[in-house]
């Protein structure tokens, strides 16, 4: 069964996150940093590992230190000779597409949605 939402342990409490809820993760450091759409949660881990755990299609690595979610995208913007920054429905986060995923990123997004 797919399962729709994180499970994260911070102290003693249990956070759930809703993967619709995820704009992208991004690794800094030795953390990884969830971006919701009103908040930031760090956890200690990778992002290798992140993205086994999450199993889900709807998340697409974009960069070395990028996990973004597909169904959160509102637009990619050209900032540089083959540098590209995603923007997301709501909020005024940003994500990086690195020039050697730009073109899986582009064919993933496009199965998910209708191109006119």
């Amino acid at each position: 069964m797919k399962k729709s939402y994180l499970v994260i342990s911070e102290q003693n409490v249990k956070k759930i996150v809703k993967f619709r809820e995820i704009l992208f993760f991004e690794r800094l450091s030795t953390k990884v940093i969830i971006h919701t759409f009103n908040n930031q949660i760090e956890i200690y881990s990778t992002l290798s590992n992140v993205e086994k755990k999450i199993n889900n299609s709807n998340f697409y690595r974009t960069h070395r230190s990028y996990l973004v979610n597909l169904a959160n995208v509102s637009e990619i913007e050209v900032i540089g000779d083959r540098s590209y920054m995603i923007n997301f429905f709501r909020g005024d986060k940003k994500a990086y597409i690195s020039r050697e995923r730009y073109s899986g990123f582009c064919d993933r997004l496009y199965l998910e949605g209708i191109m006119l």
